[in-house]
């Protein structure tokens, strides 16, 4: 890998201890496996609050419903509003994708005008992290080549009718990449909805297959299996 990092980019700093902290992600190198945590990021973002009510979920099932009598906070509470999802949004890109990207991903749509019903969605979020602020994610990869994708959506999961994609790859048993967003159309029917997911994710599905092949170093056979649940 350093020989081919070298090739592409004529310079770099190659750092070989077992123990790496970059950007907030602690890493250890284990003999079979990779472990990856963010307690000492999540520490700090749990710093401002105090008595943070905990929960073992970092959302309820109406968190897309949204109340336009709930009042609007102020310009500070908007600030901060914006400051926390944001630290939100890099955890749960780095290492929480499996439990707070969904939440997190409809809070950055109300980062505009959030009002109290939000800021209570979003200590919610908080407290789940409070609950789980110890977990690591144990990366070990399998003897499998295959590619696996699983996409999904909520039919008119907003309140304006639109629905709400997701979708997970893991290359070798291993999750590497993950995405929850709002989809951009109305659709009439569940089926269609997960159809309009599955158009929308497939490129980046394929770009990690495309990826995965350029790094085989022999002429592996390898599968890629994309999964809906209307299959």
């Amino acid at each position: 890998m350093k020989t081919f990092m070298m090739r592409e980019f004529q310079w770099i700093t190659v750092i070989c201890d077992r123990i790496q902290f970059y950007h907030g992600v602690n890493i250890q190198v284990q003999e079979h496996n990779v472990m990856e945590d963010m307690k000492y990021y999540i520490q700090q973002l749990l710093q401002p609050f105090t008595n943070v009510k905990e929960y073992t979920m970092p959302a309820v099932k109406d968190y897309c419903e949204t109340e336009s009598e709930a009042k609007l906070l102020d310009a500070t509470g908007k600030k901060r509003f914006y400051t926390i999802i944001a630290r939100l949004l890099y955890l749960a890109k780095c290492a929480r994708s499996a439990d707070i990207l969904t939440a997190t991903s409809f809070l950055c749509a109300r980062v505009k005008s959030p009002n109290k019903r939000d800021q209570l969605k979003l200590l919610r979020v908080i407290g789940y992290l409070a609950a789980t602020k110890d977990y690591e994610y144990t990366i070990k990869p399998n003897k499998s080549l295959r590619v696996q994708a699983y996409i999904d959506a909520a039919c008119a999961a907003h309140v304006d009718s639109k629905s709400h994609s997701g979708v997970t790859v893991f290359i070798a048993g291993v999750l590497v990449y993950s995405a929850s967003t709002k989809q951009t159309s109305v659709t009439k029917s569940p089926t269609k909805s997960e159809l309009v997911a599955l158009t929308d994710f497939m490129g980046s599905v394929e770009l990690f297959d495309e990826f995965f092949l350029s790094w085989s170093v022999r002429n592996w056979e390898h599968q890629l299996f994309i999964k809906t649940a209307s299959q």
